[in-house]
């Protein structure tokens, strides 16, 4: 199988400490059956059979279907944690050239009011074989849902969803945005009209990918200021399911699962403590630099754009021995 988790992928960074030949290892794990065609797989001495619920990342058919709960929890155990989210750093002037304070949890930064800072969080692909998230990577909804408050106030967010389940367009979508030969978003599952792709967000097996925030600290903030980061996934955007669903659609109701988040709160006064929250669990310094130039070399290549700033990030890793 050409993917990460075998390790058989150049654009994977990181390989796992033992491959996973098949797909059906994943995606059709062993479950105990008295089932005719159950037999001993494993050499466990139980009879067993492979799983046909497929757990991987269609939560919207088991909704539609209503399939009975475990089959969308299936699905939910495969996605949560396939990711990981880190507020890295914060770059000053909101600019990419800003002087950067990372890994921010360990930096000594105070945030000024009326200044502005370039928040970076790190999307890293754990345990996904295949690019983050192929499949349907043009109907598939995966976006950073990101959010800046302090004393209970709300600064800023991107990420959010209106009434009718449709996620804010400007938000930062992990997926592909493919155009036909008129300029229009294949948003249909037109397959066929494909052109051109405008963008590719997708984050290979073993990799990671960088987003960038512009944040502006308010003149009047008091307290610090709280980010939170978090990478959510739902089966179809709100466009398609529009579709679908013609003169029946109300809203967009499928469930949404969150892969990964992350919090942190920095200060914008010597007394205020900076602590992070999230998922209490933070790799090696070495790994979390490692994933960031990971992140900006691979944006970079497309953009030319940030490719200085990898060689920075990948000579703190080389530093850390």
């Amino acid at each position: 199988m050409q993917s990460g988790v075998p390790g058989h992928r150049v654009d994977s960074f990181y390989y796992p400490p033992r491959a996973t030949r098949t797909c059906a290892t994943c995606h059709m794990p062993l479950e105990a059956s008295d089932d005719p065609a159950a037999r001993d797989f494993d050499g466990s001495g139980a009879r067993k059979i492979h799983s046909h619920f497929f757990p991987a990342a269609n939560t919207g058919l088991a909704h539609a279907l209503e399939l009975p709960d475990k089959a969308i929890a299936a699905h939910r155990g495969m996605l949560e944690g396939a990711a990981r989210v880190d507020i890295f750093g914060v770059r000053e002037a909101g600019e990419i050239d800003g002087v950067l304070h990372a890994p921010l949890d360990g930096s000594d930064l105070v945030l000024e009011p009326g200044r502005r800072y370039l928040v970076e969080a790190v999307v890293r692909n754990l345990r996904v074989g295949h690019h983050l998230t192929q499949g349907t990577a043009d109907s598939n909804e995966l976006w950073v849902d990101v959010s800046v408050s302090a004393g209970g106030r709300l600064i800023g967010r991107s990420g959010a969803m209106g009434p009718d389940g449709t996620v804010d367009p400007w938000s930062f979508f992990v997926n592909a945005y493919v155009l036909t030969k008129h300029g229009e978003r294949l948003d249909r599952r037109n397959g066929q009209d494909s052109f051109v792709t405008l963008y590719n967000h997708q984050v290979p097996p073993g990799a990671a990918a960088v987003v960038h925030y512009l944040m502006e600290v308010p003149e009047d903030v008091s307290g610090p200021v709280n980010i939170e980061a978090a990478l959510r996934y739902r089966k179809f955007d709100t466009t398609y399911l529009r579709y679908v669903q013609g003169e029946r659609f109300r809203r967009n109701d499928l469930p949404v699962v969150t892969l990964a988040s992350d919090r942190i709160s920095v200060a914008t006064g010597p007394g205020d403590a900076q602590t992070t929250v999230g998922n209490g669990h933070k790799p090696e310094l070495w790994e979390r630099w490692n994933d960031y130039g990971i992140g900006l070399l691979l944006s970079g290549e497309a953009q030319h754009s940030t490719l200085r700033q990898a060689e920075h990030a990948f000579a703190q890793v080389e530093a850390l021995g």
